[in-house]
Formats: structure tokens, sequence, C-alpha cells
């Protein structure tokens, strides 16, 4: 809205310098001054009111375009989110970890997901959505961001675990600790969507499994 200011501001210009031009010529009798100030207020006249129809145009359509790139990435995160849900909601196939503690055998369930960032990062990029809903797909990326680290770390201690390590045993627990707590934070933001967005879909969804 604030780019309409500037069209408002000429359109008031142009009503002004209308309205003053009409009572002027009403006061005034000299004809062949007259007839200059005509010409001359006439053309200011036309010049600025044509621009603001072309403005007015340009914006116009600038919002069109906005208005169809949000819903096409609204159309994109919606449909995502649902896939992620799905997956997160019946988690299956965990990627498991074996060993022994005080004569006691442990196994410990890790759930990694690949999870495309970009589509997130390419709606912010649109430029196109408001501050909280910009602040979602910002906050969105942190949580991924957070599943992936845990993610990279459990694979490179996976590949070297000893499980007559100590170390090596606590800290397979703590990774599996955030690993859930990943998968948790997954599920309550996507839970959160609809908070600012209009996802009907997703939010038929999330009902039907809570």
């Amino acid at each position: 809205m604030k780019k309409f200011v500037f069209i408002k501001i000429i359109s008031l210009i142009a009503i002004i310098l209308a309205i003053s031009y009409s009572v002027f010529i009403y006061n005034v009798s000299n004809s062949d001054f007259i007839n200059w100030l005509n010409t001359a207020m006439s053309t200011v006249i036309s010049v600025l009111f044509a621009l603001i129809i072309a403005m007015s145009l340009f914006y116009y359509q600038e919002n069109l375009i906005k208005k169809d790139t949000k819903n096409k990435h609204n159309k994109v995160i919606e449909r995502y989110l649902i896939e992620l849900w799905k997956n997160l909601s019946n988690l299956k196939e965990p990627t498991k970890i074996h060993f022994i503690d005080k004569e006691k055998k442990e196994e410990l369930n890790f759930y990694l997901f690949n999870i495309h960032k970009i589509i997130f990062e390419q709606a912010i990029c649109s430029n196109v959505f408001d501050v909280e809903q910009t602040g979602f797909l910002l906050y969105m990326m942190g949580v991924i961001d957070y599943h992936d680290i845990v993610k990279e770390k459990f694979i490179n201690l996976s590949i070297r675990f000893d499980e007559n390590s100590n170390s090596d045993k606590k800290s397979i627990r703590i990774l599996h600790s955030n690993n859930k707590k990943s998968i948790t934070e997954l599920k309550e933001i996507i839970k959160s969507a609809n908070k600012y967005f209009k996802f009907n879909e997703l939010n038929k969804l999330i009902k039907k499994n809570t």
C-alpha cells in the first residue's frame, strides 16, 4: 500500500491544480493570457493524470504478479509440509544402533530425513511474504538445520562407533536424544504453519492424525 501513496500525492496535486485553475479562469478576464494559461495548464494536468493512470496500471500488474507468485509458493510449501508430516507421523525403517552396556543389550532407533531447505529459501527470496510468514519460514529452516546437524554427527559417529567405548556410547545416547528432539520440533513447527498460512489440506491432515 505504501507504493500507492505517491500516486495519491500526484492525484491530489492534479485535483488542486484543476480546481485552482478553474477558480482563476473564473476571476480573470484577459483573454490572451487565459488562452496561453489554458494551454499550459491543460498540458500539465493531462500529463499528471496520464502519469497517475500509468503508475496505477504498473502497480496493479505488479500486485497481480506478486499474488500469483505467492500462491505458487504456498502450494509448493503446503504440499511439501504434507509429505513431511506424513513421514514424521508414521516413522518407518529406522537406522538402528546396537551395543551392550553393563551386560545389557541396547538398541537405539534413529530417524533421518533428507529435508530440502531450498523450497523455503526460494519462498523467502521471492519477497512476497509478510514479516510473520517470513519469520515462520526462517524458523522452519533453523529446525531443519538442527535435524541435519544431528544427522551428520550421527553418520560420522556410526562409521567409527566402538561398542566397547564408553565415550562412544555416551555420545550415541546424546545424539539419540537430539534426534528425537529434532523430530518433535519438526512436527510442532508444521502444526504451527496454519497460524501464518491458510493451508486447509495440511490442517485437515494434522487434525486427523492428532
